[in-house]
């Protein structure tokens, strides 16, 4: 039997393996250098050089697991090693990881990235999915309270624009997405990464610099890159102008997070990505739905990193649906990239419809610009704030004062506000704790700016100070409800999700008749031998956080017998004068209908202790 073979014509290329996994690591080296001068500059030079470490903790378990893999199966080490490229994962894995991961963490995250990731697949070129990604995702799920405190507090005292952007639900009208990107020197800063990220994820233009040259190295695939980047950008321009953004919504998406740095170096991988062009456009258009809906809909605060996993593991699907001859069944190939890409698409378009109102349902910040409406205060909508504020001393109507919480950009303002109660007006504002971006919102909260609250009544107007629109919202709503509760018309304005009623004073009636349900009270059974003595363990919230107490219950006659605080989480020397003993005396002998009043000035550790006797009770009496 005789065989003919007709060998295509074929294209020798000068390119090898090695070749592009030099550049690659050029690129990842020059990106590791701007992070650690970034980092040097802007917060001293211990970061800059914590940078340089965890790259070097990474690079040593890399090649060290590898080393010792080699070794194990009898194979050359040297020579494994220099073909097997594990310094590539290495650097990639650091530069998607947040400076505050511990060296341990990171170190765990690399070793399971080489074995798990790559080795027990069979090595470079056979594993499923990328192991800087699979790496990454281990530490993000296992190792996410492993951090390095001292840059926590230093670095990462705000959020970063992912999470803070994830906060606000992932909508806001161009206007305040223009005040939001501020803080973080705008779309100029955005570019040349003038903010705390992932390690390189920050440095736009330095990513895409490295993207042109390896584009112009055929190091990677083009198709793969910029189908990617038009999916994100032109989705992201859809579902925005839907909702009221404009192109700013588009470009924050593209420029913010992984997209870039995944777009460059994680995506393109060759092995882990469909081998045909037409597999690889559906690739990047899964990739970058994908991106938007777990952006859009889960509590991550990017999906870059899963959605290219997840697409990992549809590689050998798609291959099979684009199977076949390229040429001779070009138009069904074609139609098939078509129809796939349209369905993945209106799925990702569906997710972004139910994306709540524009402004985000998180977004404190007023929707009149950087300014209050000029009827005042009154008439401002602070809801979003969840403001609170507690009455602190009352014994000079001339002075007032409250202590106020509202939620600013990132966290919970907190100051202390002194009121006029005869005069109806502001005497001052102290800020006693500023969880906003340093730099930026903290413009809010100097002594010129607090000034301006001076004499403010509650009819007026107050300019949010330039840049900090946020921080000025949440003092805004603290003057409001110190203002109104001065004058006796506060009514929950705000009223944080979970925090106790502010029902006055006192209780309302029996305690069965109140409503507990922001308190979020739950009783578990501890002992039921003795009818007399059924014991429970109560927890319910306060004002600051979950009081816990020991509730003994005499079942026969459906009344407390004791009630012992076992954990106080309210404010010391406030809250903490509902738990005395001789206050909590008062609930002995307590049935379902007996009432109690609330502790003066502790009306929220007292709501927290009614919930749990209330609770108790009802539990004790088959309820």
């Amino acid at each position: 039997m005789k065989f003919t073979f007709k060998p295509s014509p074929n294209y020798r290329s000068p390119q090898t393996t090695h070749g592009i996994m030099l550049d690659l690591t050029y690129c990842l080296a020059s990106i590791v250098l701007f992070s650690a001068l970034y980092y040097g500059i802007a917060f001293g030079p211990a970061y800059g050089l914590r940078v340089l470490l965890m790259t070097a903790v990474s690079l040593i378990a890399a090649i060290g697991t590898e080393a010792i893999y080699f070794k194990l199966r009898g194979y050359e080490v040297r020579k494994e090693i220099m073909r097997s490229f594990g310094w590539v994962t290495a650097l990639i894995l650091t530069l998607i990881t947040r400076l505050d991961v511990s060296y341990y963490a990171l170190f765990i995250g690399t070793v399971m990235a080489i074995i798990i990731g790559k080795l027990v697949f069979g090595g470079f070129g056979q594993n499923v999915f990328n192991p800087a990604a699979f790496g990454e995702a281990l530490i993000m799920n296992s190792f996410s309270a492993s951090k390095a405190a001292e840059v926590t507090a230093d670095v990462f005292s705000g959020a970063t624009p992912m999470a803070a952007m994830n906060s606000s639900n992932w909508m806001m009208t161009s206007s305040v997405l223009g005040t939001f990107v501020k803080q973080y020197g705008g779309f100029g800063g955005m570019m040349i990464g003038t903010y705390p990220s992932v390690i390189g994820g920050s440095c736009a233009l330095l990513i895409l610099i490295c993207g042109a040259f390896l584009l112009w190295r055929k190091d990677i695939d083009w198709h793969l890159s910029v189908t990617y980047l038009i999916t994100v950008f032109v989705l992201s321009l859809v579902v925005g102008l839907m909702k009221g953004a404009g192109i700013n919504y588009a470009l924050f998406n593209v420029m913010s997070g992984g997209v870039l740095f995944g777009t460059v170096f994680m995506m393109t991988d060759p092995v882990t990505t469909p081998i045909t062009i037409p597999g690889r456009m559906i690739f990047a258009v899964g990739c970058a739905a994908l991106t938007l809906i777990l952006r859009w809909k889960s509590n991550l605060p990017d999906g870059v990193l899963f959605s290219i996993l997840l697409m990992n593991m549809l590689t050998p699907a798609i291959d099979k649906l684009v199977d076949g001859n390229q040429i001779k069944n070009q138009a069904l190939i074609r139609k098939k990239v078509l129809l796939t890409s349209a369905v993945i698409l209106l799925a990702a378009f569906g997710v972004g419809c139910t994306l709540d109102s524009v402004g985000g349902k998180n977004t404190p910040a007023p929707s009149g610009g950087d300014s209050a409406e000029a009827a005042g205060m009154a008439l401002e909508d602070f809801s979003a704030n969840e403001v609170v504020c507690r009455e602190w001393s009352n014994t000079d109507p001339e002075a007032y004062v409250y202590k106020c919480s509202a939620k600013g950009f990132e966290g919970r303002n907190e100051a202390t506000i002194t009121v006029n109660a005869k005069e109806g007006k502001i005497v001052k504002i102290e800020v006693t704790s500023f969880n906003d971006t340093p730099g930026v919102g903290d413009n809010a909260i100097k002594a010129e700016e607090l000034a301006r609250y001076e004499g403010a009544t509650i009819n007026s107007a107050v300019d949010a100070t330039s840049g900090a629109t946020f921080t000025s919202s949440s003092l805004r709503a603290m003057a409001s409800a110190a203002l109104k509760t001065a004058a006796g018309e506060y009514e929950d304005i705000g009223k944080p999700s979970g925090s106790a009623p502010s029902g006055g004073s006192s209780a309302s009636g029996s305690i069965d008749a109140e409503d507990f349900s922001a308190n979020e009270v739950t009783c578990v059974e501890f002992s039921n031998t003795n009818p007399e003595a059924y014991v429970y363990k109560c927890t319910a919230k306060g004002f600051e956080g979950v009081n816990e107490a020991t509730v003994t219950v005499n079942a026969k006659e459906g009344k407390i017998v004791k009630i012992e605080v076992t954990s106080f989480n309210d404010t010391a020397g406030v809250g903490d004068n509902a738990v005395k003993a001789e206050e909590l005396a008062r609930y002995e002998g307590l049935t379902l209908d007996s009432s109690v009043d609330a502790t003066t000035g502790a009306s929220f550790t007292s709501s927290s202790l009614r919930a749990m006797a209330a609770a108790a009770l009802n539990a004790a009496a088959g309820n």
